[in-house]
């Protein structure tokens, strides 16, 4: 018997993540000389296709079967969040603006195996108007494992303050 990876004939071994193609094949020990290639036979109960292929080695003109199993080692562990932003208050956006570009450090991810991608609703440098506004990073990796990292970004506008003293202080002076 022998089998492809050639650990798997030990039925133990170190597999790494996704998906693998094990198959096992075994050799009659009986010569094949009567025997055809795709014919069915039979023995003691158990069905097997013969691949017999002529040729001078007995064990390469012996009648093989062979069972190929697909064994998929999934990854059950999320991305991890190293780093997520704290909410925060962006610098006041002047009077005279609709919106201003706000930037952050963006969160970082880890994963056991490789983080596949990271979505965001909004990058570093988005312009925002007034208001609270929500950022949402997803990571997930090839099993579809994800993790989230979320913030708020609020913007407000600068305060109107003493606008009514400057005007009164510029027309005091213009008068006189």
């Amino acid at each position: 018997m022998d089998s492809d990876p050639p650990w798997a004939k030990q039925l133990e071994g170190e597999m790494s993540l996704g998906r693998h193609v094990i198959t096992f094949r075994a050799r009659s020990p009986t010569s094949s000389n009567h025997l055809r290639r795709g014919h069915r036979y039979s023995s003691s109960n158990n069905n097997y296709i013969s691949d017999a292929v002529g040729g001078r080695n007995d064990s390469s003109s012996s009648p093989t079967v062979s069972c190929q199993m697909i064994v998929h080692v999934r990854d059950a562990d999320p991305p991890r969040v190293a780093h997520c932003p704290r909410s925060f208050t962006a610098p006041s956006l002047p009077a005279s603006a609709a919106s201003a570009p706000v930037s952050w450090r963006e969160p970082v991810f880890h994963d056991n195996v490789r983080v596949s991608h990271v979505m965001a609703s909004f990058l570093p440098g988005h312009r925002f108007g007034p208001g609270v506004h929500r950022v949402l990073y997803t990571a997930a990796d090839a099993e579809g494992n994800r993790a989230r990292c979320g913030f708020t970004v609020t913007v407000q506008r600068e305060e109107e303050k003493g606008r009514g003293e400057e005007e009164i202080g510029t027309f005091g002076s213009n008068g006189g």
